[in-house]
């Protein structure tokens, strides 16, 4: 995992969204973050451990960008400090341009989003069904948190845990385990 240091002299100088200096005592944060660690260091602890089981050294990506590659560390980062709805969002994003390069490098003509590289692979039989349906289970899930939907829409957060009795913070963590261990999957071993 990435370790993310500031610089004393920047947080010093740091403007807030008017220009406005930002003077805040350093002091009150490093207590805030000290009680923050203390409250959550077992359950980051425990997520990753789990990332740890499920990765392996391999890594299958051919090709990339800056962009992809940061993406791969800080959902992997998202999902150790229990952002989950960040973990579910960046999964699907980092998946679905690992799709688009699949689709590229074999010259498939289809439309790029995700929903539709999904049917493609799914009718041309180019890809484990099985990971296909999480895939489009994943893009599900995500889809209330980045489109509008309407209260009727059976795959949102509430309807879910309401539905399976499940607290909405354990429903959350659920899905970021299973968008994480997909990823985590796709890097290793493809589509296939």
């Amino acid at each position: 995992m990435p370790i993310f240091r500031m610089d004393k002299r920047h947080l010093n100088s740091m403007k807030d969204l008017f220009g406005e200096n930002v003077s805040e005592e350093i002091d009150d944060y490093k207590k805030y973050l000290k009680k923050y660690d203390g409250e959550t260091l077992n359950d980051r602890i425990g997520r990753l451990k789990y990332l740890d089981k499920i990765k392996s050294d391999g890594f299958l990506m051919t090709s990339g960008d800056l962009e992809l590659g940061y993406t791969y560390q800080e959902v992997q980062f998202a999902f150790v400090h229990g952002y989950f709805l960040s973990t579910l969002v960046l999964s699907q994003a980092f998946i679905e341009k690992l799709l688009q390069n699949y689709f590229l490098q074999h010259q498939i003509k289809s439309r790029y989003t995700f929903d539709a590289m999904l049917k493609y692979g799914k009718e041309n039989e180019l890809f484990n069904e099985y990971i296909i349906k999480k895939l489009d289970f994943i893009r599900l899930i995500r889809n209330p948190i980045t489109h509008l939907k309407s209260q009727e829409y059976e795959h949102s957060l509430d309807k879910r845990s309401f539905n399976e009795k499940k607290h909405p913070w354990h429903k959350l963590e659920e899905d970021a385990r299973l968008a994480i261990s997909i990823l985590i999957y796709v890097t290793q071993k493809g589509f296939e």
